[in-house]
């Protein structure tokens, strides 16, 4: 007995010396890290078998053989803010043939979502195929987006969105906002939609509706059911088994009905849990993979997690009973999936938690883990042999795959005897004769903790002889360039039988990119040849080449295939930009010079930015120098042409010379107006998210409002799409008129609003904003027909070192900084004598003086000249406050 526990121990040691845990598994089950770093929101597998990670700053990573690839598979500006950014991936149900990609996610600049299709090539998305397919309706808040999208068995594409922040958006049938919808793979809407004829416009896309922030989504194995998991508000979090025409509540009912008036068509969620187990449904995956290896109790379980408890769940998708809780202790999951080889992937998104709009924007700590089931170490067999029928003389194979804890054992059995040497997971029997037909076979599993029994298998040997098969073309050693028809054409014949016809052949043309195939062509039967044209746009990498297989089955069953090899014809073209400026290449980044071996034909995607900004330039793309002058645009490597080199072409303009907002910060004791003066700084940007704490050492953490002033310089003429998002109060004035006013109480809002510019002039500037409690932000973006939604840069904003009026008593000072000359405005209700000094940051004098200031205030001019750069410290006594002490900078 203590033997036996020793060798549990040790065992239990090496499974965990391979997989790390993070989580509480029941026993048997395993886990193992693949990726860590993340960002993540979602996950999606190829059917290749990688994994595709969407992250939320609008990138998609590529896992490929456990190993995570530098290069980005898609890279896209998004608005990556609050719960905004990218939400929604999924592959197109015949993406082995077409490549296409569709992503859900937020606007930069626009307060929108938006489903677009992309083309992929191997691991990289292709530069400028973007297809917008729809465009949801614009929401009013950072939060709700929803996203998750599934193909469903009728080949339409249902995607579940979140109300953007207007509760009743969900419930009006003119909103895209809500709802699940169901559209076909190019955007268009489908007219048997459920509420098509008494709809309009995006709104016909509408399928069921009633859904708060749907952020989960899983299609029944089998089934027609969608499962949608919609995270709750105040009290309740749902699982909907989602059907055509359906209202699930949404705001009008959260959870179950209990008796409450219904709306029409109204169904309850098939399961939902109060605030006491958890606070946010996310991640839905069903257990059916194609190889099961989970136990038998999980076999078509719904899996969907909380992210706050941190626990993975099971369900019943037939009754929606609960199972049970499957695994806790996870750090936030975000995302469940289910493999074909039966494991489970789950991603975890950690973070610090709490909600906040910082936490949510970025969680850069997030990590992919794969769930696999062992036993409790004992053996056993996820995959049983299989029977074989062959004729005489060939080799039968039969293969066990066992799981367990090290070391498994196996033993082979024919006919219940044991087979000396039979001791691998595999058994080969060479040259097999008659005799041997009818043998059965069997493996015994065993390690120190367990035996096991595989399943039995049949050996069937036969005299008659298989069919032979013979590809007439393509020929051995034929070449291809892309576009070109391959032409296929066999002749298969029978020793017993003679010719075999046609109706009993089938083609198929695997496309094979190094260690990896994608199917070309299949299910192509019953014809004597065909023929296939290789595609110009797909796989770039010049290590590419296409094997075409005839198969064949004559009257008895017996099968056998031929294949040939087709290469392609190679050749190289050279790529080149301004040193620093980025151009992709098929979707990676070239930085100087690079020459690219190319299939012959094969079309390249060059993708050269229309504008660029440097420190202290931007440049505009002209043209390439080559054979086209397009933007993007495609290359095509042409035989016998002698390496191109292709330059792309920029013009610059210098930027700006700004360094920022001259800010006044306010004590703010009427809460919306302008107190008493705490203090003035040169602020770079206008993009602060303080949260509950204050803007600066020593003033409030709330009751506090802020006048930035200054000038704007526009870096490009045209049409310039302001944005503000500010929790409380926001005001903007540009050109002295008033282009935004969001004045009042609010958590963070967004608010947008349109300007024409030119760059020969600057424009002053004024923003003012207050807080009153509770979180405090405000961010100040720009876009233009050039750029994506950006902070405005310091380069583009010139400070303000004018003398403006202020209320309240105290002092301010300017210009900041300030360089021969400080001004200094004293305010005071009455006339007085003020001394004051000037002093570093360790209290040294450098100047000091007085003067007499009339009321209500007065300016005091000091000749700086003769102090060193520097930050110093004004002291003044106005007989009224104190003594006051005011930040100066000397440059």
């Amino acid at each position: 007995m203590q033997l036996m526990r020793r060798v549990k121990l040790i065992l239990s040691f090496l499974i965990m010396a391979y997989f790390v845990h993070a989580g509480n598994w029941p026993a048997g089950f395993v886990e193992r890290k693949l990726a860590g770093d993340l960002d993540p929101t979602g996950l999606v597998l190829t059917p290749d078998g990688r994994l595709l990670i969407m992250q939320k700053n609008g990138k998609i990573l590529v896992l490929e053989d456990d190993r995570l690839l530098p290069d980005p598979f898609l890279n896209i500006e998004v608005d990556n803010y609050n719960e905004r950014g990218l939400s929604g991936l999924v592959l197109d149900p015949d993406f082995d043939r077409n490549q296409f990609v569709y992503v859900y996610y937020t606007v930069a600049g626009e307060d929108r979502n938006r489903i677009s299709r992309f083309i992929a090539s191997g691991n990289f998305i292709i530069p400028g195929s973007e297809k917008i397919i729809f465009e949801l309706d614009p929401m009013e808040g950072p939060i709700h987006n929803g996203g998750a999208m599934v193909f469903g068995p009728d080949g339409m594409l249902y995607v579940a969105t979140g109300d953007g922040a207007i509760p009743n958006a969900a419930q009006d049938m003119s909103s895209t906002l809500g709802k699940v919808l169901r559209i076909r793979s190019d955007g268009s809407i489908p007219e048997d939609n459920p509420f098509y004829t008494r709809t309009s416009g995006n709104a016909r896309a509408i399928w069921a509706l009633g859904f708060r922030n749907p952020f989960s989504i899983a299609l029944e194995p089998g089934g027609e059911r969608i499962f949608v998991c919609d995270v709750g508000q105040a009290s309740w979090e749902e699982v909907n088994a989602v059907g055509a025409g359906y209202n699930y509540g949404w705001p009008l009912i959260e959870g179950p009905s209990h008796g409450q008036s219904v709306p029409e068509d109204y169904r309850d969620p098939l399961y939902y849990y109060d605030h006491e187990s958890g606070c946010s449904v996310i991640g839905a995956a069903f257990y059916e993979p194609e190889t099961k290896v989970f136990p038998e109790v999980y076999h078509g379980n719904f899996f969907f997690a909380d992210y706050c408890a941190g626990e993975i769940r099971r369900l019943d998708p037939n009754s929606g009973d609960y199972l049970g809780v499957f695994a806790s202790a996870i750090n936030r999951p975000v995302a469940l999936l289910t493999g074909p080889d039966g494991s489970l992937y789950y991603l975890e998104r950690a973070g610090f938690g709490g909600g906040s709009a910082n936490d949510n924007t970025s969680s850069p700590n997030g990590s992919l883990y794969k769930v696999r089931y062992t036993g409790s170490g004992a053996p056993f067999i996820a995959i049983q042999p299989e029977d074989n029928f062959l004729p005489r003389g060939e080799t039968a194979t039969f293969t066990v795959r066992a799981l367990g804890a090290p070391d498994l054992a196996y033993q082979w059995y024919a006919d219940g005897v044991e087979l000396a040497g039979a001791v691998n997971d595999t058994l080969v029997l060479r040259s097999v004769v008659l005799q041997d037909s009818g043998t059965v076979y069997r493996c015994l599993v065993r390690n120190p903790l367990d035996t096991v029994w595989s399943d039995t298998a049949h050996l069937r040997v036969t005299s008659n002889r298989r069919p032979v098969v013979d590809i007439l073309f393509p020929a051995a050693g034929e070449l291809y360039n892309a576009g070109d028809t391959l032409y296929f054409e066999g002749y298969v014949e029978d020793p017993e039988d003679g010719v075999i016809a046609p109706v009993n052949w089938e083609w198929t043309v695997d496309f094979h990119h190094d260690s990896h195939v994608h199917p070309a062509l299949s299910g192509y039967k019953g014809e004597p040849s065909g023929e296939f044209i290789i595609p110009r746009l797909g796989e770039v990498s010049p290590g590419v080449w296409y094997r075409v297989y005839l198969r064949s089955t004559d009257e008895m069953g017996l099968e056998n295939e031929s294949w040939v090899d087709v290469f392609p014809n190679l050749t190289d073209f050279t790529v080149t930009a301004p040193g620093g400026i980025p151009v992709l290449v098929n979707g990676q980044r070239i930085d100087g010079e690079r020459t690219v071996v190319s299939v012959v034909g094969i079309y390249h995607f060059l993708d050269a930015p229309m504008i660029y900004f440097s420190a202290d330039s931007v440049y505009f793309f002209n043209r390439w120098e080559g054979r086209t002058s397009e933007n993007k645009w495609i290359y095509e490597a042409i035989p016998g042409v002698p390496t191109d080199t292709l330059m792309a072409i920029y013009s610059a303009v210098s930027l700006g010379s700004g360094t920022g907002l001259t800010g006044h910060y306010f004590n703010d004791p009427g809460f919306r107006f302008f107190g008493r003066h705490l203090l003035t700084r040169l602020d770079s940007t206008i993009d602060f998210q303080w949260g509950g704490g204050p803007p600066a050492s020593g003033l409030p953490d709330d009751l506090f409002s802020v006048r930035w002033k200054g000038f704007l310089e526009a870096p490009l003429d045209g049409t310039y799409r302001m944005q503000v998002i500010a929790d409380d109060g926001v005001r903007l004035y540009l050109d002295d008129k008033l282009l935004i006013d969001g004045w009042v109480d609010q958590p963070p809002t967004s608010y947008t609003a349109e300007v024409y510019l030119q760059t020969a002039r600057r424009y002053p500037v004024r923003i003012e904003y207050y807080e009153n409690g509770g979180g405090a932000e405000i961010r100040w973006l720009w876009s233009h027909a050039f750029f994506t939604s950006r902070i405005v840069p310091s380069r583009q904003l010139y400070p303000d070192n004018s003398i403006p009026e202020a209320p309240g008593e105290g002092i301010s000072v300017y210009p900041v900084p300030a360089e021969d000359w400080l001004y200094v405005l004293l305010k005071s209700p009455f006339a007085q004598m003020v001394s004051w000094s000037l002093v570093d940051i360790q209290g040294k004098e450098y100047l000091n003086g007085s003067t007499f200031i009339e009321a209500p205030a007065d300016v005091l001019s000091i000749d700086i000249s003769g102090i060193p750069m520097g930050v110093y410290f004004l002291r003044s006594n106005t007989g009224v406050q104190g003594v006051e002490a005011t930040p100066v900078v000397i440059r």
